[in-house]
């Protein structure tokens, strides 16, 4: 379900044997503080499943921020040297749909979803 009141989370999906959860998430801490430190974001991580780890940037009040730091991540960090060579999927979820894509491990429907609904 599309709800643009609810606080949405960015997350990057990323292969578990390319091990870019630690990098991955000292790079987003690193631009965090210097870019978005006012909105006091956290960064985690999760097996998603036995070939994925999701890295998480947590929360967004507003739709429209969650979509900006989309866009600026994808650009300037997944484009950036340390990663360009690495597939990655990135999008923007709210919390319940996570709940949703957690237990029933479908990413491939919500990547469908999120391209017709944002």
């Amino acid at each position: 379900v599309r709800n643009n009141e609810l606080p949405h989370q960015v997350v990057i999906a990323h292969k578990k044997e390319d091990k870019l959860s630690t990098p991955l998430t000292t790079k987003l801490e690193i631009l965090n503080l210097k870019e978005f430190g006012n909105q006091k974001l956290v960064v985690s991580n999760l097996a998603f499943t036995e070939e994925l780890t999701l890295t998480f940037v947590l929360e967004f009040q507003k739709l429209k921020n969650a979509e900006s730091y989309l866009k600026n991540i994808q650009s300037r960090l997944l484009e950036s040297e340390d990663f360009i060579n690495y597939k990655f999927d990135i999008f923007v979820i709210t919390q319940e749909n996570f709940g949703t894509l957690y237990r029933t491990k479908a990413l491939d429907e919500y990547l469908a979803f999120y391209e017709r609904n944002y």
